[in-house]
């Protein structure tokens, strides 16, 4: 029997939920987020959120994975070109700094932009600093897979074994350079007398991180040999 059409209503509905969960749950974490709060946010009746995601937990997963979601579209079609590239043996040296500049500004600029919004950012934050139990739903589907194609390239690039903690290491740096500039905003705006992050303060900030990848790499790779 073919499934029957969701109704534009029921669509608009979920959609709503959603979108007012990455707000609740950013705002007040999981712990403190009430069924309530999510319903009254979205503007729709409580009892939506057990027949769309099965409760609260539900639509928390929804949410982590709308984020990995978001954040696989920016990156998923070069990771895969990077994993072709090294297993098939056709990454050269220039190929892979090119790889890895690409990388780091892809994800620089996404956390920069207006879609990681401060939300997203908050429960990304709580997700590391105290994991739920979803948080290995989360890492598994968009922060390991770019994490270990980010080892494997700083690996190729440094001439040592991507299990090598210092790798895993220099890569984790790599990343976090991005991150700082998202987690301490209001820090980087006041002593540089920015009013945010406009197209000229992101240039800035890719310049600066790009300049010290390199650098990272180059003594990542002196200290290992």
């Amino acid at each position: 029997m073919p499934r029957t059409a969701a109704k534009p209503d029921q669509v608009d509905a979920k959609e709503r939920l959603l979108m007012a969960a990455v707000k609740v749950f950013g705002e007040h974490g999981y712990e403190g987020t009430s069924t309530r709060a999510l319903a009254n946010e979205a503007g729709v009746n409580i009892s939506a959120i057990a027949y769309y995601f099965n409760g609260k937990d539900g639509l928390y997963r929804a949410v982590l994975e709308s984020i990995g979601n978001m954040a696989r579209s920016v990156m998923s079609g070069m990771l895969d070109d990077i994993r072709t590239a090294l297993n098939t043996g056709t990454m050269t040296d220039e190929t892979a700094r090119d790889f890895l500049h690409r990388v780091v500004t892809s994800f620089a600029r996404f956390l920069l932009s207006e879609r990681a919004s401060p939300y997203i950012a908050r429960i990304l934050i709580r997700e590391q600093l105290d994991p739920t139990p979803n948080f290995d739903f989360l890492y598994e589907g968009s922060m390991r897979p770019l994490h270990e194609t980010l080892t494997a390239l700083v690996a190729f690039l440094v001439k040592a074994n991507p299990t090598d903690e210092r790798v895993i290491l220099c890569a984790h740096s790599l990343l976090g350079q991005a991150v700082i500039f998202k987690t301490h905003k209001a820090t980087a705006l006041r002593r540089l007398q920015w009013q945010d992050y406009g197209t000229r303060e992101t240039d800035a900030i890719v310049a600066m991180i790009l300049r010290q990848t390199d650098a990272i790499i180059a003594t990542t790779r002196e200290a290992l040999k």
